[in-house]
């Protein structure tokens, strides 16, 4: 008898199991009655989504990149694990308050690391320009403030300002800053 009442208990979450409708699929918990209890099963949610690992612009347009390769466009403002925000639009906030624009083709991981082939685009309401002061490339804000360069920046005439004070042109040419000179969001030295 009490191996009927278990082939009995087995056959009715079977038959609950495959006969449950698409409705209660989507539902949150599916109780299935049986003879002896109540069991309750939890209908498994799918494959977990695949992490996010960094925002890559592409063009217009800002992209989660997944660690399968797939990727979605951003709809909304991402805060990263360090505190920066990123808008949908590649407008980069970052947690000391800088701000700059993603250009197209580059990319920022989930940790706020920059990747790709360019750089940041300063936002010219908070940076002034970047100087070498006491051999290091300095970030100077607005408000006389200066932040170390931790990568090179791409300058509004397309120019690129590398962490070693070394200014690439677009048409190939350098320049490199001297002790105390500045170079401008418009690519112009002062000395």
């Amino acid at each position: 008898m009490k191996k009927a009442k278990s082939l009995l208990t087995i056959l009715s979450l079977i038959l609950a199991m495959t006969s449950c409708t698409k409705k209660e699929e989507n539902a949150k918990s599916v109780v299935i009655p049986s003879p002896a209890s109540t069991v309750s099963v939890k209908p498994s949610d799918g494959p977990a989504e695949p992490k996010v690992t960094g925002l890559l612009m592409q063009g217009e347009r800002l992209l989660k990149m997944k660690e399968d390769g797939a990727a979605d466009e951003v709809t909304m403002e991402i805060t990263l694990t360090d505190g920066t925000k990123v808008s949908k639009d590649g407008k980069i906030i970052f947690a000391d308050g800088r701000k700059a624009t993603l250009p197209s083709g580059s990319a920022i991981q989930m940790d706020g690391k920059m990747q790709g082939t360019d750089s940041l685009i300063p936002d010219d309401m908070t940076v002034k320009g970047f100087q070498m002061k006491d051999g290091k490339m300095m970030m100077v804000m607005k408000d006389g403030k200066t932040t170390p360069m931790d990568t090179y920046i791409r300058l509004k005439n397309g120019a690129t300002v590398e962490t070693d004070g070394t200014i690439m042109k677009k048409d190939g040419t350098h320049d490199t800053l001297k002790e105390g000179n500045v170079v401008l969001l418009g690519g112009s030295i002062v000395k």
